[in-house]
């Protein structure tokens, strides 16, 4: 089982895939992170407001 996954993982080094794996995260992390931040501003307005 381990060995497979280090094969599995040593080919996508080899091809070069491992990076656009990983870059792919990277900007899906991203967009994630600055929907979140999107979402809490629209929030923190809805909730200014109703304090008022």
């Amino acid at each position: 089982m381990i060995k497979e996954i280090y094969d599995f993982l040593v080919m996508l080094d080899q091809t070069g895939a491992a990076y656009l794996i990983f870059l792919l995260g990277f900007l899906l992390m991203a967009d994630y992170c600055f929907t979140a931040q999107a979402e809490v501003t629209r929030l923190r307005k809805i909730l200014k407001q109703a304090m008022r």
